[in-house]
């Protein structure tokens, strides 16, 4: 299942190899927090939602021009799937992402600015449940997706080498739950907007 994520993976690190000499790197924090189901059983009998994912991760960034730098971001978080029908259930789950990203200088100047965050990546969730489905059965799955991202980004220097980093975007992709069944008129499969909050400090490599 995580064949894909690490083919993105490696297709992001061979992207940014070009750019040898990286110039920042931001560890962050943040959560991830879907907007809407997953899947609605359109009988009302049931369905999947995601919940908040506490994620974690660390990114490279590059400037391209005074306005304009190239981003490559990679992370990893838990938090759970909900699975609703005559009861509630909570099942833990771990999401990985792999993202190449384009910052433009809206705002601002060297030492505090407001920018705009376009890109792209890849999303794979992951559930034990998922997992187990799918050693019996190959159809059954929790697929990784393509990811459209958009949002905006805060820095201001916090010293002559660190840089505090706030960013606010949406990834957007489909959901992910694959399984025999699924593709009739009785679910509705929903396009996901995954509000995503980071924090970090962001200091240049080298000396």
């Amino acid at each position: 299942m995580r064949s894909k994520l690490f083919a993105a993976l490696a297709l992001c690190v061979t992207v940014a190899a070009p750019l040898s000499a990286q110039t920042e790197i931001t560890p962050f924090v943040g959560t991830m927090i879907p907007m809407t189901s997953l899947l609605v059983d359109t009988s009302g009998t049931g369905g999947f939602r995601m919940q908040a994912h506490t994620i974690y991760g660390v990114r490279f960034a590059k400037p391209m021009s005074p306005s304009l730098g190239l981003e490559l971001a990679l992370g990893t978080g838990s938090g759970s799937l909900q699975s609703y029908s005559t009861e509630i259930i909570e099942i833990k789950t771990a999401v990985y992402f792999a993202d190449l990203r384009a910052r433009l200088r809206v705002a601002g100047g060297d030492d505090t600015q407001l920018g705009v965050i376009v890109g792209a990546g890849w999303t794979q969730f992951g559930a034990g449940l998922f997992d187990a489905a799918h050693e019996a059965d190959d159809d059954t799955k929790f697929a990784g997706t393509v990811t459209g991202i958009v949002g905006l980004g805060f820095k201001a220097k916090v010293g002559d080498r660190i840089t505090l980093s706030f960013d606010a975007s949406d990834r957007i992709h489909e959901q992910g739950v694959e399984a025999p069944g699924l593709d009739t008129e009785q679910y509705a499969k929903k396009l996901q907007h995954d509000v995503t909050l980071t924090a970090g400090l962001a200091f240049p490599l080298g000396s």
